[in-house]
């Protein structure tokens, strides 16, 4: 059997109140940044700044020059709005 003509991709950007997740088919040896362009996530979402570091799949972080595989689920991460020790303390006064 021979490889495939394109793979299945998903490209993801979470905001504070939604989602925009865009299914892509890509040829095979497409990059994380190849993929990102094709969706066109940053014109719809101009927040979503794409750099090195900010960018993964299922959550593990990867290069922008990453070779894409079938079924990935690239996703661009934004700044978190206050640390997660912040959050802790304000959950753990309300809850006092």
């Amino acid at each position: 059997m021979g490889k495939p003509d394109t793979i299945s991709v998903t490209v993801c950007f979470a905001q504070a109140d939604h989602q925009e997740v865009i299914p892509l088919n890509v040829a095979p040896e497409t990059t994380v940044l190849q993929a990102i362009e094709q969706s066109g996530i940053v014109v719809r979402c101009p927040q979503a700044r794409v750099h090195e570091g900010n960018v993964g799949i299922y959550g593990t972080p990867v290069r922008l020059d990453h070779r894409l595989q079938n079924h990935d689920r690239v996703e661009i991460y934004r700044p978190l709005d206050r640390s997660p020790s912040e959050a802790r303390r304000e959950l753990a006064k309300r809850e006092k």
